[in-house]
């Protein structure tokens, strides 16, 4: 954002965020120098699951080259899920980050009150560096700071570098995922360990060399192979997921229904509607828009990693934009995601491009990029999507794997 588009409060922000970087600065103790040894890594990544996600290929990075680090991912616990079973670290703490709860705004002063406890605790944990993961993220910064953590790697965001030893350019026309890779190579290269993207700079190379990363263990497989079970037939399994994080970003129920009837009638596909507590009324409306028959619907009967279990067993994963598509990416089927404002070229799947297929008008307006809660859903660039536009993908997609 400029310094011509910022509010006047977030300019009176900016101001003591550097007044802060300054202060804290001063009296620090001088940082580890080249080689030295970290014992104890600190990575910081408050956003919810898909991005979380992104961090899988960086974190097993890490832990190949610091395997005699202590490693302490700190994410707010809607996201605990997703590193569950990760075997990358040795310590999930899990913060209610401020302006991440989705929750209404309360007391001002209480982030500053959860940041204080929280400096306590982590400078008692005595880090020896932290990454601060998310560009402009502020909060995290000045808790690292905060807590005296002696190596703080991030972005040059101007929120974000008063508080930093170590600051990366902002990344530019980049996946999330290969920024978390060039954060963690930042702290790499100053340890006098082999990079991560040596050679493999660019997206599309990347994504296959550092596949994100999730097991759903035992449990999970067995409960996902029972639910699949109740499938009569034996043609492909495609799940629909219609519901996203935001309105904005959902496309129209009744053409997903009109997907998948054609891929029923067409393909023999068996259907499967995959969703959350409190989607019911969008896969219920999928469901009631089909003329083929009822889909096995699945809604609000999965946790994570059952649902990654599941697609698993799927030969493709359509809908909108969302955390349920990327678990899909992580989990190696191939999908077909549905992009409006969202930009994906920072915010798509992270995976094979040949398999991992995105969909959208190539529509641009002053709101692209807007996804914010409030938005409503009909937006133009969702609009434009055509039946046909995905269908074509979809046969494509099914036709190299044989309709398995």
């Amino acid at each position: 954002m400029s310094g011509a588009a910022l509010t006047r409060r977030q300019r009176v922000r900016r101001l003591l965020l550097r007044a802060g970087g300054r202060a804290l600065a001063r009296g620090r103790t001088a940082h580890p120098g080249e080689g030295a040894a970290l014992r104890r890594l600190l990575l910081i990544r408050p956003d919810h699951l898909g991005d979380v996600l992104w961090l899988t290929p960086a974190l097993r990075g890490l832990r190949a080259q610091f395997p005699e680090a202590a490693i302490t991912v700190a994410i707010g616990p809607w996201s605990r899920p997703i590193l569950a079973g990760n075997r990358d670290y040795d310590t999930l703490l899990t913060i209610d980050f401020p302006g991440f709860t989705r929750q209404p705004k309360g007391n001002p002063l209480a982030p500053y009150r959860l940041l204080r406890a929280t400096a306590r605790e982590l400078r008692a944990r005595e880090f020896d560096a932290a990454l601060i993961l998310r560009d402009d993220h502020w909060w995290g910064g000045l808790l690292a700071a905060t807590a005296g953590i002696p190596r703080r790697f991030g972005f040059a965001h101007p929120d974000v570098a008063p508080f930093l030893t170590d600051a990366l350019p902002l990344p530019v026309g980049e996946h999330a995922a290969l920024g978390n890779l060039r954060l963690a190579d930042a702290l790499l290269r100053e340890s006098g360990r082999a990079e991560l993207l040596d050679g493999h700079a660019a997206a599309r190379s990347a994504s296959l060399v550092h596949p994100l990363v999730f097991a759903p263990g035992e449990v999970a497989e067995r409960h996902a192979a029972a639910l699949l079970g109740q499938l009569d037939g034996v043609g492909p399994i495609v799940a629909v997921h219609a519901s996203a994080g935001v309105p904005v970003k959902l496309w129209d129920e009744g053409r997903l229904a009109t997907v998948a009837d054609r891929l029923v009638a067409e393909r023999g596909a068996r259907i499967v509607l995959t969703g959350s507590r409190g989607d019911e009324g969008l896969t219920g409306t999928v469901a009631a828009g089909m003329a083929t028959g009822a889909p096995l619907d699945l809604t609000d009967r999965t946790n994570i990693p059952e649902l990654v279990a599941l697609y698993r067993r799927c030969a493709l994963v359509i809908g909108p934009d969302s955390g349920a598509l990327h678990l899909a990416v992580a989990a190696g089927v191939p999908t077909i995601h549905l992009y409006g404002p969202a930009d994906p070229v920072r915010f798509g799947p992270w995976g094979d491009p040949r398999r991992q297929r995105v969909i959208r008008a190539g529509m641009h307006c002053d709101r692209c990029g807007d996804l914010s809660p409030g938005r409503p859903r009909g937006a133009a660039c969702m609009l434009a999507i055509g039946v046909d536009d995905v269908l074509a993908v979809a046969h494509e997609l099914l036709s190299e794997q044989g309709d398995r």
